[in-house]
């Protein structure tokens, strides 16, 4: 009995090469929709291996990262305004507000020391691994609370046509943010937040709303003559937000008292003690 002959390898080994000449198929052979294009690009060959690209690649300043693979001329195309957000992306910011609110109410609960993320994620409906995805740290849902805090009490300084006025609409808006939080032992966590992770991870300091919107003022009250002398508006700001921070943090006084404290500070940056 003759012995059996194996049938030839059709399958080519992951990451070897491929053959310098394709095989002739025979004239009776179906002719492969692409192949005479597969043979002429493998012929093209440079010298090197690498895939000729055609001209509109070639224009492209990244054309050479990618060796062997197309790339598409499109994708330095600007993003279309009529674009509408994904469905995806709407579940992903639903996500992260049910995580952001969950995690207020545990604060307030347990308080943020004995703050459980288990339980914050039961509460918002997801998975343990869900929470780190939005948050790293419990210390981020602090950092967004302050941020939303902060572009609101921007917005109650819009309108204020001096310093004084100006001063004197960040401590009502500062009162009213307290209030908002509802939660003393909260606010002062989210207050010191600030000194346990500074610098703020993933936030340029100059970036920071009420802290830039104080420069801006300051900047503005030194044109006009109404900032004390001698003191540069970058300093003012600084000292300015960080005396806040300080009487946030080290005195617990009714909305009137801390009105009238927060009055007597700002009071120092005014031109008119000079």
């Amino acid at each position: 009995m003759p012995p059996e002959r194996l049938a030839p390898r059709r399958f080519r080994p992951r990451g070897a090469p491929l053959p310098r000449r394709l095989p002739r198929a025979s004239r009776g052979a179906p002719r492969v929709r692409g192949a005479d294009r597969a043979g002429s690009r493998l012929r093209a060959r440079g010298p090197r291996g690498a895939v000729l690209l055609d001209a509109r690649e070639r224009r492209r300043p990244d054309a050479g990262r990618l060796r062997g693979a197309r790339v598409s001329a499109w994708l330095a195309e600007p993003r279309s305004p009529f674009v509408r957000t994904g469905a995806r992306e709407l579940q992903r910011s639903a996500t992260r507000e049910r995580l952001y609110r969950a995690s207020l109410a545990e604060f307030r609960r347990r308080g943020f020391e004995r703050a459980s993320v288990s339980r914050i994620a039961r509460a918002a409906r997801v998975s343990r691994p869900s929470f780190y995805a939005h948050f790293p740290t419990l210390d981020h849902v602090l950092f967004e609370l302050a941020w939303r805090l902060a572009l609101q009490i921007v917005a109650r300084l819009e309108g204020a046509t001096s310093l004084r006025e100006t001063l004197d609409r960040l401590a009502d808006a500062l009162i009213e943010a307290h209030e908002a939080v509802g939660d003393a032992a909260l606010f002062r966590e989210m207050i010191s937040v600030f000194a346990r992770r500074s610098p703020t991870p993933g936030i340029d300091p100059s970036e920071i709303p009420v802290l830039a919107e104080l420069l801006r003022r300051f900047e503005r009250a030194r044109e006009a003559g109404e900032l004390r002398g001698g003191m540069p508006p970058a300093q003012a700001a600084r000292l300015c937000l960080s005396g806040v921070f300080g009487h946030l943090l080290g005195v617990d006084a009714a909305p009137a008292e801390r009105r009238a404290d927060l009055r007597v500070l700002f009071a120092l940056f005014l031109a008119d003690l000079a």
